[in-house]
């Protein structure tokens, strides 16, 4: 059994071992796993088709690590090492202490949830100890680039329109799905592009399509969020004085046409006579008052528990349950308390830190796609949440500290063997 592993993840596709390969189809796989989930086979027949995928990974993953370090440590082009950073430890300790949370927590414990989480973690964790980080990394966003763009095509063919927005108020909220992806594929898109992994006219229209799938399902917030990771990408991203000029134009373009497309939909939204609902800005400002007011007098250090909100959450407007704060700094205080805000925003800051690091060693298009993928986060979590963790996905929170924290390592290191060359 073990030569028959060893062999195939020798098999090349492209110089790709299979285990890498395979990497890009995984995080395309849940970019769409909530279109089969919700408009395909059913909600629970998804949900066992994606943990079914993701245990098949981590185990393959696993099997083809435990090979290499018994048979093939010692070939030579294996011979790399990765690093990770505080981001990594603090989202590990996170994940713990949501977990330790069950205890108190007055909602059912949802099923297979430790087992799922920890395939969750354990999958970019162990492709980036079996392979290099930036091929990891390149895989990744391949993935996500393309089926961001397909999603796209399906939300449009198989989605309702309600109220004139592409989506659905399903559980999962469809806007909000379609507006995420398509936001997700337009950071891989600008990643691939700058590493000239794609040709210009295939991120044309990679791109094209989703800032329509966008402007169809007008989530707000994750436009506003866009707009300004764009000005961070704008401002950061490395290059001549005439790209950067090329870029403020084209960024001053792009605010003109969205603000002239955009502006009757805005107006709907920020009307104060429009609070009955937290579709709106008026109506969110009245879910934060009375959660603040709960989490004031309840247990705010520790929080109420995993998926709580729902359960013991306000409701301002009746009874029907309301999946989250609407706001992450409030939501992450209600169900895990301060622990869990210091957790989380603790692995934000290390996170951006050590992009900053990594952008003032040349680290290019990577700590650029990471730091507007945190900014992307920041201005998103100011008027949505994560019903259950934090709005940065906890594996590619792991991967993106992996790849930045490896350059950086990298980066030293070539500068210390620099220094005793000079030294000679």
């Amino acid at each position: 059994m073990f030569l028959w592993v060893e062999r195939s993840t020798a098999i090349l596709t492209r110089s790709e071992p299979t285990g890498l390969k395979l990497c890009a189809w995984y995080w395309g796989f849940h970019i769409l796993h909530l279109y089969l989930g919700v408009t395909g086979i059913g909600v629970a027949a998804g949900f066992i088709v994606t943990a079914s995928v993701n245990c098949l990974y981590c185990g393959y993953l696993f099997v083809c690590y435990a090979v290499r370090q018994r048979k093939l440590c010692g070939m030579r082009s294996l011979s790399f090492s990765n690093h990770f950073g505080a981001a990594t430890m603090l989202a590990a300790l996170f994940l713990a202490w949501s977990g330790l949370s069950l205890r108190w927590t007055p909602a059912p414990a949802p099923a297979g949830y430790p087992l799922g989480e920890l395939v969750n973690v354990l999958i970019p964790y162990m492709l980036c100890m079996l392979y290099p980080v930036r091929d990891v990394f390149r895989c990744t966003m391949k993935g996500v680039a393309y089926a961001a763009a397909a999603s796209t095509f399906l939300a449009i063919a198989l989605t309702d329109y309600v109220s004139g927005r592409l989506g659905d108020t399903s559980a999962f909220n469809m806007f909000a799905v379609i507006a995420n992806n398509a936001c997700y594929g337009i950071l891989a898109v600008v990643y691939l592009r700058r590493s000239r992994e794609i040709t210009r006219s295939i991120a044309m229209i990679l791109a094209s399509s989703m800032f329509f799938a966008l402007y169809l399902a007008f989530a707000k917030t994750e436009i506003i969020a866009l707009v300004v990771a764009g000005v961070v990408y704008v401002l950061l991203a490395p290059g001549s004085l005439r790209q950067r000029l090329t870029r403020i134009v084209w960024m001053v373009l792009a605010l003109a046409l969205a603000l002239a497309s955009l502006s009757s939909k805005i107006n709907g939204y920020t009307n104060v006579r429009g609070g009955a609902t937290a579709s709106t800005l008026t109506g969110r400002t009245i879910l934060w008052a009375e959660t603040y007011q709960q989490i004031t007098s309840g247990p705010f250090v520790h929080g109420y528990g995993l998926l709580s909100f729902p359960e013991v959450g306000p409701k301002p407007w009746g009874r029907d349950p309301i999946p989250h704060a609407h706001d992450e700094f409030l939501m992450l205080w209600f169900q895990y308390g301060l622990v869990g805000v210091a957790l989380v925003f603790g692995s934000y800051f290390s996170l951006g830190h050590t992009a900053l690091k990594s952008l003032k060693r040349g680290g290019g298009g990577a700590a650029t796609l990471v730091l507007c993928a945190i900014v992307w986060c920041l201005v998103k979590g100011i008027t949505e949440a994560d019903p259950v963790f934090c709005l940065f996905p906890i594996p590619w929170l792991i991967l993106f500290d992996c790849v930045i924290s490896t350059h950086i390592a990298e980066a030293i290191k070539d500068s210390r063997r620099l220094r005793s060359y000079e030294g000679m």
